[in-house]
């Protein structure tokens, strides 16, 4: 008989700046879903097991070294993706060279994609668990405690052998997501936000995102929905037993082509009448196709769609393959404003072949929609947007090495335009003011969840003051290097500080109002 097995899974820290802030009103950190399923399913089968959030927790080696220290680990597992690859190899490397006795096991996104380059970079790693990954994950677990150390006989597993990578047959994918345990709650937001998943799989296949050569290497149907009275069940259980407030639906893409599947969540959450509000994902043509929809959603409680236009340049949304206009993004746009939803919005203004021109109008098509004055939206100023990155395994990154555009940098290539070079050497540098910034200005929503709404409002002039500041630098910043200007990265930033400072004064003094309030309110009671 198999005996339970001691685990720790982990969901390692983002190679970037983390921009969820806990007092958000939309960006809350939220756990890890798939770890979050492995880890009910596992502690089924009779497994102990411990998750470990490093993203919402900010949690470092220190942290997680304490952890394996006090928890007589036999296996650890790790979540890879291209947002923490770097530090997946740095902690697993760590742990092997710390605990060399315990099984440390790759399991997501990119360990399926990239199997070699995973045993490359941690040379002593012993599994990669490939696609999805629960039943995998059990049986290699038995193994283990059987000491069969090669796994032959279980699919969705590489291992090594005499210094070869070798790579069983893949696994078919849960046709029924409804047989799952509910996923093991690791981390709530203590401002009442939790994270669902309504089904796996995305419909889009976007040239950025490294999907398709997932698709490939699976077996069996991607796209798939759990049934909406199994979703509604969940968040009754989160709102009843754990106070949540606010679900957020993590799924690539909430609409699915089945309509069916929508009217029957629609037609569940109206018999429950749950008290919750939530937001969900959503390519621009899915908002169109599905307009009386959302209407229907938001009568039940949806507040906050996150578009994924990515640009107002229609040579951009074809090289992203987007199969969208831009003027199906305009009118996504506005069917959520005109039912009162709010919005946020995936913009990539930059690409290897964008003109400084193309920059320009991107950013007074954002300027028309009212990117930087929507009031009630989380929107990011535009300099903290991210140009379109070379994700492993996307045919964006195909697209790069067969053209030689291929470079090994942060984001995969240099611009052909050497205005966009300089555009953009310039504007990183202002992003690195702006982003402590920004950050600060989010307490607005501390503000409101405490319900103090004078200082919340005042936080809002200040953010969007931040963001219509931001736009008016980018499109000066356009202007000047269109000109062929020489311009000193520092000089030209320098002559913007005045302004920044005056913004970051008021955020301060309305931070200290507010630390002092609720310093007050916590003395009183």
């Amino acid at each position: 008989m198999v005996k339970n097995m001691n685990i720790l899974l982990i969901n390692p820290p983002y190679d970037f700046k983390n921009d969820t802030v806990v007092d958000s009103l939309f960006l809350q950190p939220v756990q890890s879903m798939g770890l979050g399923y492995l880890a009910s399913y596992m502690e089924r089968e009779g497994h102990h097991v411990n998750v470990l959030e490093c993203p919402p927790n900010n949690l470092r080696w220190k942290d997680i070294n304490e952890e394996i220290m006090g928890g007589s680990y036999e296996i650890i597992g790790l979540s890879v993706y291209s947002y923490n690859y770097k530090n997946v190899s740095l902690l697993g490397n760590r742990i092997k060279k710390a605990y060399p006795r315990i099984v440390l096991v790759i399991g997501g996104f990119l360990a399926t994609i990239s199997v070699d380059e995973m045993f490359q970079s941690i040379p002593d790693l012993d599994y990669c668990v490939l696609g999805e990954g629960e039943e995998t994950f059990k049986e290699l677990a038995d193994a283990i405690e059987k000491r069969q150390v090669i796994p032959t006989g279980i699919n969705g597993v590489a291992y090594k052998s005499e210094g070869l990578v070798i790579i069983n047959e893949f696994r078919k994918v849960l046709t029924d997501l409804d047989v799952l345990p509910l996923p093991k709650i690791s981390y709530l937001s203590p401002n009442g936000m939790a994270a669902i998943i309504s089904g796996r799989g995305c419909h889009g296949r976007c040239s950025f995102c490294s999907v398709s050569t997932y698709i490939k290497r699976l077996k069996g149907r991607y796209c798939r929905k759990r049934n909406p009275s199994n979703i509604v069940s969940e968040i009754n259980n989160l709102v009843s037993n754990y106070n949540v407030k606010y679900i957020s639906f993590h799924d690539d893409s909430f609409f699915t082509t089945n309509r069916e599947w929508v009217e029957g969540f629609v037609s569940c959450m109206n018999k429950d009448c749950i008290p919750v509000e939530f937001s969900i994902s959503a390519r621009a043509d899915d908002i169109i196709n599905y307009e009386n929809e959302i209407i229907q959603l938001a009568d039940i409680g949806l507040k906050y769609v996150f578009v994924g236009a990515e640009s107002f340049i229609q040579r951009q949304l074809d090289l992203y393959r987007k199969g969208t206009t831009v003027e199906e993004n305009i009118r996504a746009i506005n069917i959520l404003k005109d039912n009162g939803i709010k919005c946020g919005l995936g913009i990539m203004l930059l690409d290897p072949y964008v003109c400084i021109e193309e920059v320009r109008d991107n950013l007074s098509a954002l300027d028309i929609v009212g990117y930087a004055r929507e009031r009630y939206n989380d929107f990011p100023p535009v300099s903290l947007l991210y140009p379109v990155t070379c994700v492993k395994g996307s045919s964006f990154e195909r697209l790069l090495k067969e053209n030689g555009l291929y470079k090994p940098n942060a984001i995969g290539y240099d611009f052909i335009d050497p205005k966009v070079q300089k555009f953009y050497q310039i504007q990183r540098i202002w992003a690195d003011k702006l982003y402590p910034l920004n950050k600060a200005c989010s307490i607005h929503g501390k503000a409101y969840l405490r319900e103090y709404y004078h200082i919340a409002e005042k936080l809002l002039d200040q953010k969007i003051a931040l963001r219509e500041l931001d736009i008016l630098f980018c499109f000066k910043l356009c202007e000047d290097v269109m000109e062929t200007k020489q311009l000193d990265p520092q000089e030209y930033i320098y002559s913007w500080q005045q302004k920044l400072d005056e913004i970051n004064e008021c955020v301060m003094h309305l931070s200290d109002s507010l630390d002092m309030i609720l310093g007050q309110h916590a003395y009183t009671s």
